[in-house]
């Protein structure tokens, strides 16, 4: 355990710079801890840009700083990015800098910035740049695994997040569902198929007749995704009897969350949009196939993980030798069944 003199720490720098938004959200509650208990001498919060609807609906914009290095399309560019950043982030004359990533960009700046404390996680890709290494208890659940360094700082924990939408981001939302028809907001029951990895999708044969069963109840079912997932978004409605609504590629990350926080209901894979479902208290069910539920579930109450019992010890990915059947022997029965609405 370290303790640090709370009054003699003057300037505070958090990275959290992980291009998966599933690890950005469930690192939140140790980014929140940080946040809460040191105030308004966290000068930065240097994020994925990709992320910065999230990051604004917990944190003031002026503490929201972006990183973005895959932008630039030189060597020289990315570089050149870099010591703009590095040179924003040493004016504010950082005395302790928390890395929650442990990956080359947080860690380099977390090093150069100047902070005479550089904490991050013992065993990392990048240790070597902290001073104050934090090693977590155990296999863990991932949200736990952040929340050990403030822990680890003597730092009350906050597991209970209130993210905050926009009017704007609700507002754009409506003015997008009212043009595609939708008028009721009572009924709505988001489906992601997406996924990062193909052994994490369940079939989009299973999806639509899901998606046709909660249509025939009356449900107005919104398929959602980003650019990476028009191509199963489009097998699904090809397989489909009744009409969803195909909001694939079409919201930002705000109007999601304001989507996600008038939902009736969540169903999908195993992928950042869900753990991202699970801060706005809408029921869950997280379709799981070789990974492990008890360390990459999403948080919440209202969470149900279903998953097959078809596992292969040593899951070998993309060239599966068993057709995914961790994944792909999930039925849409049990689904339904899971549902409650049959």
């Amino acid at each position: 355990m370290y303790y640090f003199d709370k009054d003699k720490i003057k300037n505070i720098l958090i990275f959290m710079t992980d291009k998966h938004m599933g690890n950005f959200v469930v690192s939140l509650p140790a980014i929140i801890s940080v946040v809460n208990y040191f105030n308004e001498k966290v000068k930065g919060i240097v994020i994925d840009e990709s992320y910065k609807d999230i990051a604004l609906a917990f944190f003031k914009q002026e503490k929201v700083v972006l990183y973005n290095l895959r932008k630039s399309r030189s060597k020289f560019g990315s570089v050149l990015s870099f010591l703009i950043l590095l040179k924003k982030l040493k004016s504010v004359k950082p005395s302790l800098s928390i890395d929650f990533e442990g990956r080359t960009g947080g860690a380099f700046l977390s090093l150069l910035s100047g902070a005479k404390y550089k904490v991050g996680f013992k065993g990392g890709e990048k240790s070597y740049c902290y001073n104050i290494k934090i090693s977590p208890n155990g296999y863990i659940h991932k949200s736990e695994f952040y929340l050990s360094i403030p822990q680890n700082l003597g730092i009350p924990l906050i597991k209970e997040l209130h993210p905050k939408i926009r009017e704007e981001w609700y507002n754009s939302l409506v003015a997008k569902l009212n043009e595609a028809g939708i008028i009721d907001f009572n009924n709505i029951v988001c489906i992601h198929p997406g996924a990062g990895k193909i052994y994490k999708k369940w079939p989009p044969q299973n999806f639509a007749s899901l998606s046709d069963y909660l249509i025939d109840k009356g449900y107005s079912v919104i398929l959602i995704g980003s650019h990476r997932d028009m191509e199963d978004i489009s097998q699904i409605k090809s397989y489909m009897k009744n009409k969803a609504y195909d909001f694939c590629n079409k919201l930002s990350l705000g109007e999601l969350m304001a989507l996600f926080k008038n939902s009736k209901l969540y169903i999908g894979n195993d992928s950042g949009p869900m753990h991202l479902a699970a801060l706005f208290d809408v029921p869950i069910i997280a379709l799981f196939g070789s990974a492990d539920e008890k360390r990459w579930k999403p948080l919440g109450e209202k969470v149900n993980v279903l998953k097959s019992s078809e596992r292969c010890e040593k899951c070998r990915g993309k060239d599966c030798e068993k057709d995914f059947r961790c994944i792909t022997s999930i039925s849409t029965e049990e689904v339904i069944n899971k549902i409650g609405l049959n």
